[in-house]
């Protein structure tokens, strides 16, 4: 009985390396099971120089306080006389329209 316990931890341990990498996650590397983030392993895609990366470009940093152009007005955006004046148009009281022609 102990000659079969034995022979079936041996099996258990023998077996257990090709359990664990055949559960290893996608896209392990050549390091025993261990994966490399993108850009760092020995060779990068595309250059065929082992080891080297490729720079990375300066980001433009963006202005978040600045306001976007305000939109000309159209005539079915004013609806009074005020709003027309700061428009530069004319008001025409008869038709309740702004004229915005120059």
């Amino acid at each position: 009985m102990k000659k079969l316990l034995l022979a079936g931890l041996v099996i258990v341990m023998g077996l257990a390396p090709a359990f664990a990498a055949a559960q290893s996650p996608s896209g392990s590397g050549p390091r025993g099971g261990t994966s490399t983030p993108s850009g760092t392993g020995d060779m990068d895609s595309g250059t065929g120089t082992p080891g080297t990366t490729a720079p990375s470009m300066p980001s433009v940093p963006l202005d978040r306080g600045a306001t976007p152009p305000a939109a000309s007005p159209s005539t079915s955006d004013i609806t009074n006389k005020a709003d027309c004046d700061r428009a530069g148009g004319k008001w025409l009281a008869s038709t309740m329209k702004c004229d915005l022609t120059k």
